[in-house]
C-alpha cells in the first residue's frame, strides 16, 4: 500500500507542475497579446497621423 500511495503522491505532484506550467504559459500568452494589442494601436495612431500629411508631402 505503501508503494501506491508514493505513485499516488508523485502523480499529484506531476500534476500540480503541469497546472502550474499551463498558467505561466496562459499569463505569457495573455501578456504577449496584450503587448501586441498596444503595439497595433500605437502603430494605428502613428499612420493616423501622418495620414493628412501624406498628400502635403506628395504636393509640396
Amino acid at each position: 500500500m505503501v508503494h501506491g500511495d508514493s505513485i499516488c503522491s508523485e502523480s499529484l505532484q506531476c500534476i500540480a507542475h503541469w497546472q502550474r506550467d499551463a498558467v505561466s504559459a496562459y499569463t505569457l500568452a495573455a501578456r504577449f497579446i496584450q503587448s501586441m494589442t498596444r503595439l497595433s494601436i500605437f502603430a494605428c495612431l502613428a499612420i493616423a497621423a501622418n495620414v493628412p500629411k501624406a498628400p502635403l508631402l506628395i504636393n509640396g
